[in-house]
């Protein structure tokens, strides 16, 4: 027998083998672990801010309880120049 007839015979018992293995594992093997599809819920505290796209928290993620510092703040052009955080829940908004 040539090498190239042993090379493809045995690749053709290997693509068997294969087959046969495939179809006697198949709906057998499972798994319970979340990490291994594609509905994954990330475990805690585990999202940086890294990991959140710029522009995807939106008004209603942000607790009204949140302390935000005024410095977070944006406002747009022709607005106060300066606020002041009082501390007491009011600000000081210079125009």
């Amino acid at each position: 027998m040539s090498l190239s007839s042993y090379v493809s015979s045995l690749a053709t018992r290997v693509a068997q083998e294969f087959k046969t293995i495939r179809t006697e594992l198949a709906g057998k093997v499972s798994t319970s672990d979340s990490r291994l599809t594609d509905q994954r819920t990330p475990l805690n505290n585990s999202v940086t801010s890294a990991k959140i796209v710029d522009g995807t928290i939106v008004n209603a993620d942000i607790s009204a309880s949140a302390a935000i510092a005024s410095s977070k703040i944006s406002f747009p052009a022709n607005t106060p120049t300066n606020v002041v955080d009082n501390g007491d829940g009011t600000f000081t908004i210079t125009f």
